[in-house]
């Protein structure tokens, strides 16, 4: 029997098969958006109060990333729960709108979904 393995572990390939190019993760950005989906599975599993401080959490280590980069700890939030919670987190954690955060290529209406 394999173990199943962190979100941490997984969630840069996951980004790589919906489309994303990490190439531009720093040394900072990586460990900050692992730390993301981590939180983001605390977020699911907590009650009301525990969501409100993970997602005061996920605003912070968010906003450790640069910019040009944050729109992967926004779709991150899908490889752990579901595509409709990425934008209930973002607008609990405060975290500025992104512009035009793009489609994943496996989301409803993502270039692999037609």
């Amino acid at each position: 029997m394999s173990a199943v393995k962190p979100v941490s572990a997984t969630v840069g390939k996951w980004l790589r098969e919906n489309g994303w190019s990490l190439g531009g993760l720093t040394g900072q950005d990586w460990p900050a958006l692992k730390a993301a989906a981590h939180i983001v599975e605390l977020w699911c599993a907590a009650d009301s109060s525990g969501r409100k401080y993970a997602a005061i959490a996920f605003r912070h280590v968010v906003e450790s990333m640069q910019p040009t980069m944050r729109h992967l700890a926004y779709h991150a939030i899908a490889h752990v729960s579901d595509w409709s919670f990425r934008d209930q987190l973002w607008y609990q954690a405060d975290l500025e709108r992104l512009e035009n955060p793009g489609l994943c290529a496996y989301e409803p209406g993502g270039s692999a979904r037609g």
